[in-house]
């Protein structure tokens, strides 16, 4: 990525290009710094930003948001206080938990103890939801799977053999599974008739 906005300018004439700004930056991609480093730099917020939005898990967000509430105790940083707990509530939270009502919340503490008794329906809820998602994959590829078996088996299929195995549960195709090396055509692999 450039560094400096003059390299986002396209070129101009030479006469111009004595008035081209010149304004450059530091780029850290936080996703990409080592965890290892980001922990030994003590103290430190964007260090501390670096590692929540690398998202090691629930406990990891808590202990982070104790760290920065004990980072920023004192008065002069009231400004980077609320900078912090906007940035949590309202980018942080809705990233990790889509359609979570975070209410309006003033402190750091406040947004810990909301984390504290939100924390344990949510992580039931991811569970749940990455269950769900899982089984769905898991038929899905089932059912490609089988698709692919049929098809090595019996070449080309019709387009309502194959929707019929796109729309079988893991139960059935496991039950056709049983007996497709042993059948001869396609009907005896869904009729389970002996061949």
């Amino acid at each position: 990525a450039p560094l400096d906005v003059g390299e986002l300018i396209e070129s101009v004439p030479e006469s111009l290009a004595l008035h081209l700004p010149s304004l450059r930056y530091c780029l850290i991609d936080e996703k990409r710094l080592p965890l290892d480093m980001l922990e030994s730099l003590r103290d430190n917020v964007v260090a501390g930003i670096a590692r929540v939005e690398q998202d090691h898990g629930a406990a990891h967000l808590m202990q982070m948001v104790e760290r920065f509430a004990r980072w920023l105790e004192s008065p002069e940083q009231n400004a980077l206080r609320r900078d912090v707990l906007a940035w949590l509530s309202k980018v942080v939270l809705p990233a990790r938990v889509p359609g979570a009502e975070v209410p309006e919340l003033r402190d750091l503490e406040e947004f810990k103890t909301y984390l504290e008794v939100k924390m344990q329906p949510w992580t039931e809820q991811w569970r749940d939801e990455g269950r769900e998602e899982g089984r769905r994959e898991g038929e899905r590829l089932g059912n490609e799977l089988f698709l692919r078996l049929m098809t090595g088996k019996f070449g080309s299929l019709d387009t309502a053999t194959v929707r019929r195995i796109q729309a079988a549960d893991t139960d059935q195709l496991l039950d056709w599974s049983s007996r497709l090396l042993a059948s001869a055509t396609i009907d005896e692999v869904f009729a389970g008739a002996e061949p």
